[in-house]
């Protein structure tokens, strides 16, 4: 298939990655607040699926969208458990600085109503679809892992079905062949691409963050998205992807 590029000014990606470890970590001293190290911070959490090219614009539900899970969903992850009385273990809350501080993730909560129902369960399987990161040149950081969490849901839109799924795309922070960051911190956009066999849609994330340009806060609705996924089911998946890595 020819491939028209979708211009996001993605920059300086690194192509290929190596994780590290997820180490035991010390018990966590109350009060003291989970932090990570300098990295990448979009200037929004969460994203809207967009149609970049092909002949389905409707593969796609409307209202699939993408969590970048970093420092700020990470606390109101953990936030929104605790005020449901369900405090994740201390192993566990030291166990996603680790994870955040090595790993890219991103939580896709895909949908579909195309007319043919066969195509649309496929489609948010990710069946015959190649998910990835954009590089500028061209070339493709494909996930460490993707993990799907839960089942395939179904529901009745009108005259048609409405499947939908949640999964996490996982990316290595760095190349530790050549000791960079695969997403550095300047960068001015991330995407994160979802391609068909006739076509592509993507997720995308400014970055920019300075002093004079502050991250868009989240709104009600966007809370809602990014709180959907809870702490203990989405570190404990990735926590149990950390450690085969050791």
């Amino acid at each position: 298939m020819n491939r028209r590029m979708i211009v996001l000014g993605v920059i300086a990606l690194v192509m290929t990655g190596a994780c590290r470890t997820v180490p035991p970590a010390p018990e966590p001293e109350e009060g003291v607040e989970l932090r990570v190290k300098q990295q990448f911070q979009p200037s929004r959490s969460v994203s809207m699926m967009q149609f970049g090219e092909g002949n389905y614009v409707n593969l796609f539900s409307a209202e699939s969208y993408a969590v970048w899970v970093d420092q700020e969903i990470m606390d109101l992850k953990r936030q929104e458990s605790m005020s449901e009385g369900e405090a994740p273990p201390s192993h566990l809350q030291n166990d996603a600085v680790k994870i955040s501080e090595d790993f890219i993730i991103l939580e896709c909560h895909v949908a579909s109503e195309f007319n043919d129902m066969s195509v649309a369960y496929d489609v948010v399987r990710n069946r015959g679809i190649d998910v990835y990161l954009l590089a500028p040149d061209g070339k493709r950081v494909a996930p460490l892992q993707m993990q799907t969490l839960g089942a395939v849901k179904e529901e009745s839109v009108d005259a048609l079905k409405r499947f939908s799924a949640t999964h996490v795309a996982i990316f290595p922070r760095e190349n530790l062949w050549v000791g960079s960051q695969t997403v550095s911190p300047d960068t001015a956009r991330v995407a994160l691409v979802f391609e068909t066999h006739n076509g592509a849609f993507y997720f995308e994330w400014p970055g920019g963050l300075s002093e004079e340009v502050r991250k868009t806060p989240l709104s009600i609705q966007d809370r809602s998205r990014a709180v959907r996924t809870g702490f203990g089911e989405l570190y404990g998946n990735i926590r149990r992807l950390a450690h085969i890595f050791s």
